[in-house]
C-alpha cells in the first residue's frame, strides 16, 4: 500500500516508464517490423502536420494502424482502472468486479441479442447501446433481488450478484445457440473484444468516457475523504480529512443498492 507521496510519486513515474516502453514496443513490432529511427520519423511527420505524400509504407503503418490502436489500448485499460477502483472501493472489497455483480453477463447477453435478431438496426451504436441496456437490466435485476431486505449485508449482494450472472450467461448461451454460424462468429468476436476498429475519427468516444468517469471519480474521491475511515481514504490515495457537513451526491442508483450496506454507507454519509 502506498502510504506517502514520495512514493506515489516514485510508483508512478517506474508505471509511466513501464508504459512508455511499451507503447514504442506495441508500435514497433507487427508484421512489418518498424525501426526506431523510422518510428521517429512517422512521428514528426505527424506531429507536424505534413501531406499524406511524404507518407511510406511504415509512415502509414505507424501512423494509421497502430498508433490509433495503442491510444486506445491506453484508453480502455485507463477507463476499465478507474471503474475497477470504484467498484472496489464502495463495496469495500479488493476481489469486486463486474462478473461479480452480473454486469458483464447482462452486457454480453444484451449484445448477442443484438447480433442475432436485429442486427445493426442503430448503426454504429447498436451493439453499444444493447450492451447498456443488458447492463442496466442486470444492475435492476440485483436491485429487485435486495428489495425485500431492509438492511441486506454484503454476502447477500454478492450472492444476488452471482444469481444475476449466471442467468444472465444462460441466456448469452441460448440466444448464441438460436443464431446462425457467423451470428456465432461474430458474438466470439464480440466477447474477446479488439482493437482493429481504432481511427483518429473515433478515438474522441473513449476519449470522453475515460475524461467523465475519471472526473467523477477525482470528485468522489475528495468528497469522501471528509468522511471515510484511515483505511478507505488510504485506498483511494488521499488523507484523512475532516467530517464534512454536507452530505455528497451519488448516482441514485448506486445510493438506492448500497446506502443501507452496513460496509459502505460511511461513504456516503
Amino acid at each position: 500500500m502506498i502510504t506517502s507521496p514520495r512514493s506515489f510519486g516514485l510508483t508512478a513515474a517506474v508505471l509511466w516508464g513501464v508504459l512508455l516502453v511499451l507503447c514504442v514496443v506495441s508500435v514497433k513490432a507487427g508484421a512489418v517490423p518498424v525501426s526506431l529511427e523510422r518510428l521517429v520519423q512517422s512521428l514528426s511527420l505527424l506531429v507536424s502536420g505534413a501531406p499524406q505524400a511524404l507518407y511510406g509504407m511504415e509512415d502509414r503503418i505507424v501512423v494509421e494502424l497502430r498508433l490509433p490502436r495503442v491510444i486506445l489500448a491506453m484508453l480502455v485499460g485507463a477507463g476499465l482502472a478507474v471503474v475497477g477502483t470504484l467498484l472496489q472501493t464502495v463495496t469495500r472489497n479488493e476481489l469486486s468486479d463486474p462478473y461479480l455483480f452480473g454486469l458483464s453477463s447482462g452486457s454480453a447477453a444484451g449484445a448477442v441479442a443484438a447480433i442475432t435478431f436485429t442486427g445493426e438496426a442503430f448503426g454504429l451504436w447498436s451493439l453499444p447501446l444493447a450492451a447498456l441496456a443488458g447492463g442496466l437490466a442486470s444492475v435492476a435485476a440485483v436491485l429487485l433481488l435486495l428489495r425485500g431486505y431492509a438492511n441486506h449485508s454484503s454476502d447477500q449482494l454478492i450472492l444476488a450478484g452471482l444469481s444475476v450472472s449466471f442467468l444472465f450467461t444462460a441466456l448469452t448461451y441460448y440466444l448464441t445457440f438460436l443464431g446462425d454460424q457467423r451470428a456465432a462468429q461474430s458474438v466470439l468476436f464480440w466477447t474477446m473484444g479488439g482493437l482493429g476498429g481504432a481511427r483518429w475519427d473515433n478515438l474522441f468516444l473513449p476519449l470522453l468516457g475515460v475524461v467523465t468517469v475519471g472526473g467523477f471519480a477525482i470528485f468522489k474521491t475528495r468528497a469522501g475523504c471528509h468522511a471515510g475511515r484511515r483505511s478507505h481514504c488510504a485506498q483511494l490515495g488521499c488523507g484523512a480529512r475532516a467530517p464534512a457537513r454536507k452530505p455528497s451526491w451519488c448516482a441514485p442508483w448506486l445510493r438506492r443498492a448500497l446506502w443501507r450496506h452496513p460496509v459502505s454507507s460511511d461513504l456516503w454519509a
